[in-house]
């Protein structure tokens, strides 16, 4: 589903400054989008106001063209998944019981309950047959994550909001849940809002960011437009001076390779293969360390979309070094 901000304003009785002030935004369907900025810019706050938790003091949000006023806030909400970063899990139930909150109320066949939560938790690679009936204190914090993503998308909801999710999760963890949000979010489609301070999950998972300060938006792009073209000195500063490795760090494949016009076609099995969504640095190095002269680039539904070499990566790198030195 699509999503757009038409002049959105809400300010906090007794505030001096608005929390979102006169944003106007349009999500498309089926994209990964981030809010990064810093604590008290209002990127929660938007969006809270996205499925009714606020209210907005005026302006209008519209999903799919409808006016999100003209429904009711719980018949909105079981439309839209919502994750936070202390997962929301009711303690006391068992991740059966969690995973089938929504779809319970929504009066689902008992069995076809059943069959999606397995399902769901196959999706974030938890066994079933293991996980099923623990509680939420037998898992650990990436596994209780895992499992809130899971319950987010029990009834199927076109569009996933996402506040921190990853916040308290140890690095290691948080980069493998990063993935595998990647690849849920190529599967299934959705149209994901993700609110993050940290501007490497930002670039790592984001199609667009928004950029916000003091409740605007300065900036709205892709990581590798905001990357090399920061719009002031604030957006600047908050990407960080980047040397070649950095910038290697925050692009992917996808954001150096123009595919449009290539070849697609099956994948020839065998393990000089890379992912377009995956991180230039980290194809760089495998590169390097496996003196493989070039790999083929495949994307989601693993086709072939072109190859990428060491001379392409240091090139490309090189014209965006001078890009962001420029601007």
């Amino acid at each position: 589903m699509s999503i757009n901000y038409k002049q959105v304003f809400k300010q906090y009785p007794g505030a001096a400054a608005p929390a979102v002030d006169h944003v106007n935004l349009s999500v498309q369907e089926g994209e990964f989008i981030v809010f990064l900025g810093p604590s008290g810019c209002g990127k929660t706050t938007l969006l809270k106001m996205t499925n009714r938790l606020y209210e907005p003091t005026s302006g209008t949000i519209e999903i799919d063209g409808t006016d999100i006023m003209a429904l009711q806030p719980e018949t909105l909400r079981r439309r839209i998944g919502y994750v936070i970063q202390q997962n929301g899990l009711f303690p006391h139930m068992r991740i059966e019981d969690n995973i089938a909150v929504v779809p319970r109320l929504l009066s689902w066949n008992e069995k076809v309950i059943s069959d999606r939560i397995d399902e769901l938790l196959e999706m974030v690679h938890l066994d079933p047959k293991a996980f099923r009936k623990r509680l939420p204190s037998q898992l650990s914090g990436g596994q209780q994550q895992r499992v809130g993503i899971a319950r987010a998308l029990a009834a199927d909801p076109s569009i996933l909001l996402m506040d921190e999710p990853f916040g308290a999760i140890d690095a290691i963890t948080r980069l493998s849940l990063q993935d595998e949000l990647r690849r849920i979010q190529r599967k299934t489609k959705k149209t994901i809002l993700f609110v993050t301070h940290d501007v490497d999950e930002a670039f790592r998972l984001a199609d667009r960011i928004v950029v916000m300060q003091s409740g605007r938006i300065v900036q709205f792009d892709t990581p590798y437009a905001i990357i090399t073209n920061p719009v002031n000195d604030f957006v600047k500063k908050l990407v960080g001076d980047r040397d070649i490795y950095r910038r290697m760090n925050l692009l992917k494949i996808s954001d150096i390779l123009d595919v449009k016009d290539r070849e697609k076609g099956p994948v020839v099995k065998d393990n000089n293969v890379v992912q377009l969504e995956e991180c230039v640095k980290d194809v760089f190095t495998r590169l390097v360390e496996t003196r493989v002269k070039e790999l083929t680039v495949v994307n989601y539904m693993n086709c072939r979309v072109g190859t990428i070499d060491i001379d392409t990566i240091l090139d490309q790198m090189e014209v965006h070094g001078r890009t962001y030195a420029g601007s």
